[in-house]
């Protein structure tokens, strides 16, 4: 949390932010917490989560599908906690080519451990199933730093190319 909220800090206080798999609303608050103002857009895939507060913009659906269809839609900075290991890795593959030429930032947090947690949850609900290991080798071809493992999640940075002078994010 602490890194993530660091990289927000680093961000203009306008900045826009995407959250992909909302959850509970983590990143949201985390995002006012590093003191940001900019708007707050949200795509979460299981309708059953309750909508968080803090969200300007909040949508369910599948994140893929959705933003493939909603192209012309940028942000400074974009979320995916815990998220890339529930589709299909060219489906993530994918988004990420895609995220990296609209945001300027992308924060991907994905687990290393595959102990009985992770087999748990390969038979579990759709939304919620783990459908893709991601390897550090996995990010190659992208401009992705990889931080260290921590508490079993390993964090992965990507600076995406987006020019904002050109290209004002909208989060619309």
């Amino acid at each position: 949390d602490n890194t993530v909220r660091d990289l927000f800090r680093a961000q203009p206080a306008e900045a826009t932010l995407l959250d992909i798999g909302v959850g509970s609303g983590k990143m949201a608050t985390l995002w006012k917490e590093a003191g940001r103002t900019g708007p707050v857009a949200g795509i979460e895939v299981c309708a059953e989560y309750p909508r968080p507060e803090g969200y300007t913009n909040f949508v369910y659906a599948e994140a893929a599908e959705y933003l493939f269809t909603h192209w012309n839609d940028c942000y400074d900075v974009v979320t995916l906690g815990d998220v890339l290991e529930h589709m299909r890795k060219s489906v993530g593959r994918d988004l990420l080519e895609f995220l990296t030429i609209r945001s300027r930032l992308i924060i991907i947090k994905v687990p290393c451990d595959r102990g009985e947690h992770w087999l748990l949850q390969v038979h579990s609900g759709k939304s919620e199933s783990h459908d893709a290991i991601w390897e550090p080798h996995d990010f190659n071809g992208l401009p992705a730093r990889l931080c260290p493992v921590v508490e079993g999640m390993r964090l992965v940075v990507i600076t995406g190319y987006m020019d904002r002078a050109s290209r004002p994010a909208t989060g619309d």
